[in-house]
């Protein structure tokens, strides 16, 4: 449970480590793939083969199936950046934990987005104008599973020179 919001290159997301009942930690939740691109999930903390699956991919051709996306059977919802901007939601879910049924999928967004427990809270703010960051703040105030610190990371990635050392 958490929030993640994706706008203008930025994608930002709260720390709280959460179970139904009660708050567990403080974690960070974004990743710079190898590709270039950024990756944000909600739901199971330990999401790391969803990123084994996405961490390369450069273009949209490169995107996994529903397939490949259902065979990892982990509960997340992500935001996945490409390293030119493209923005999808990612995201699987268990239908029927007994029989092991996953559902899962992507689908490309257009402009800015969120996911997790405060993403109605962050969706509002970035509707009316606000950054990814103060987006996810505002979730932090308003939604029970997600809290401060924000953590946030930047599609460009800025190469320092000597003159700006």
């Amino acid at each position: 449970m958490t929030t993640i919001a994706y706008k203008a290159g930025t994608l930002a997301a709260d720390s709280a480590c959460s179970d139904e009942w009660q708050f567990l930690a403080r974690v960070v939740k974004l990743v710079r793939l190898q590709s270039g691109g950024l990756f944000g999930s909600a739901g199971d903390a330990d999401v790391r083969s969803v990123v084994n699956l996405i961490t390369k991919i450069k273009t949209a051709a490169g995107l996994p199936t529903k397939k490949e996306i259902e065979a990892l059977e982990t509960d997340f919802s992500a935001i996945l950046v490409l390293p030119k901007g493209r923005v999808f939601h990612v995201y699987c879910d268990y239908l029927d934990i007994g029989n092991g049924r996953w559902s899962g999928g992507l689908f490309e967004v257009d402009g800015h987005y969120a996911v997790g427990s405060g993403a109605a809270h962050a969706l509002a703010a970035l509707d009316a104008g606000k950054s990814a960051r103060d987006a996810v703040a505002n979730a932090c105030r308003r939604d029970f599973f997600s809290r401060p610190p924000i953590h946030t990371m930047s599609l460009a990635i800025k190469v320092q020179t000597q003159k700006d050392a």
